[in-house]
């Protein structure tokens, strides 16, 4: 996609810059800092305010007698607290705000699949902006969009990152704290690549792969190792979602008819058997568990029944993304009762609604983001990551969703806070008027 300009958000007058002098803030911190800052609209100058930086929990700032004081216990929330900071020190000359949440995850999953290839330069001016949001948890969704050196056709002519592109956009994260992570499939929606012969031997249908396929395995590993590669972080995305027709082609010639419950485990657990000698921590979407629980292949039927001995065949160290997108009103609570009756760790996944055309739904992804993070907080699930799926052709300029990202993130970090917050904090980390998007 083309580089996005920067200034297109801001609309404002051009206004002076405010001066900050920063005491005792850590080395590590200024790289980001530099960064954010234009954003911001702040310059450091020792005739600025004095900002003294102190190590503590959650988010405190605070403004007294002319001299600041941010405290903070994260690199992540540094770069919150900093537009906190700003955002008070522009109206008011004299306050104390503090913030705490118990989210661990404040998650974004870009994709990066549907024809729509986010530059480096893109994604490092998204990562600056959601920053000062105060996101800690980034993954882009390459399907086949990143290299696999033993593979020339994976990722063919279809804009595939390198190494050095994925490894300078996690650099970039880490210098703004925020965990970049790979997003994968190992089983399913792989049928872009599938359309070459080098992919034959290890195809079952036209998206998913041929379970118990040794070359599927040695395919799956080389996956691994070129997507984790850049990245520090050990946690990796694998996905195997929407695989409802595993076993039915290929599979089935190969070895008749075999219980679906039993080809899915079969393959996770061989999977997962590559990923420990990787030392990789890996998650996986959670939908088939359900899927396969009842005659429609539903995903949030009530009725769903998934048998004891399958539930023994999940692997303990997989962790469950739960997924929902406000399609079914109600749904969340007793997803997740039975989420939590597999007994393995559980990430929500919620969703701006921006695959239906050139602009969000930002009303149903806000009504929808609430419910889920209410339920998060009655479930105490504190990992939370939002998606912005690119589906029928990733018609949508992603910065029209960033009025919704600065919404789950206010709701993460604020026990259901007024629009009107949202919208003040919108302005300060985007420049962007919310009402203009929320019309749109």
């Amino acid at each position: 996609m083309p580089n996005m300009p920067e200034p297109a958000l801001y609309n404002k007058q051009k206004e002076k810059n405010m001066k900050l002098h920063f005491v005792d803030l850590p080395d590590a911190f200024r790289p980001g800092l530099n960064e954010v800052a234009p954003l911001l609209k702040i310059e450091e100058s020792v005739r600025g305010i004095p900002v003294e930086f102190a190590w503590g929990e959650g988010i405190t700032v605070s403004l007294e007698q002319g001299k600041g004081k941010i405290v903070c216990g994260r690199k992540h929330l540094f770069f919150r607290a900093l537009s906190l900071f700003v955002q008070h020190a522009k109206k008011e000359s004299s306050f104390s705000v503090h913030e705490d949440t118990p989210f661990t995850m404040v998650g974004v999953m870009i994709d990066a699949s549907r024809n729509a290839v986010w530059t480096v330069k893109t994604i490092r001016h998204y990562l600056r902006i959601l920053a000062l949001m105060g996101y800690n948890f980034a993954m882009m969704y390459t399907e086949d969009t990143y290299t696999v050196p033993e593979k020339p056709y994976f990722g063919y002519l279809r804009g595939r990152y390198t190494y050095d592109e994925l490894k300078a956009c996690d650099d970039y994260a880490d210098m703004l704290g925020i965990e970049m992570t790979p997003c994968i499939q190992v089983y399913g929606h792989l049928e872009v690549y599938f359309q070459w012969n080098e992919a034959n031997p290890i195809k079952d249908t036209s998206s998913v792969l041929l379970a118990g396929e040794e070359k599927t395995y040695a395919f799956i590993e080389q996956c691994l190792r070129a997507a984790s590669a850049p990245f520090r972080s050990k946690r990796i995305h694998i996905g195997m979602d929407e695989t409802m027709d595993m076993g039915t082609g290929a599979y089935m010639r190969k070895n008749g008819f075999v219980n679906r419950f039993d080809i899915f485990t079969g393959h996770l657990n061989r999977v997962m058997e590559i990923t420990r000698q990787m030392g990789l921590q890996p998650m996986i979407w959670s939908d088939m568990f359900f899927r396969l629980g009842n005659a429609y292949d539903d995903y949030y039927a009530k009725d769903s029944v998934i048998p004891a001995h399958v539930k023994e065949a999940i692997p303990t160290d997989v962790d469950l993304v739960f997924w929902h997108y406000g399609t079914r009103p109600g749904c969340d609570n007793y997803m997740l009762n039975m989420h939590k009756e597999l007994n393995r760790h559980i990430i929500y996944a919620g969703g701006i609604s921006c695959w239906f055309g050139h602009f969000p739904e930002i009303r149903f992804s806000i009504l929808s983001t609430e419910a889920g993070i209410k339920a998060c907080r009655e479930h105490k699930v504190y990992e939370f990551m939002t998606t912005l799926w690119g589906n029928s052709g990733a018609e949508m300029d992603p910065y029209s969703s960033l009025l919704a990202m600065q919404h789950t993130a206010e709701w993460l970090y604020n026990t259901e806070p007024s629009f009107a917050h949202v919208a003040e904090r919108f302005e300060v980390c985007t420049g962007g008027n919310a009402q203009d998007f929320m019309e749109s």
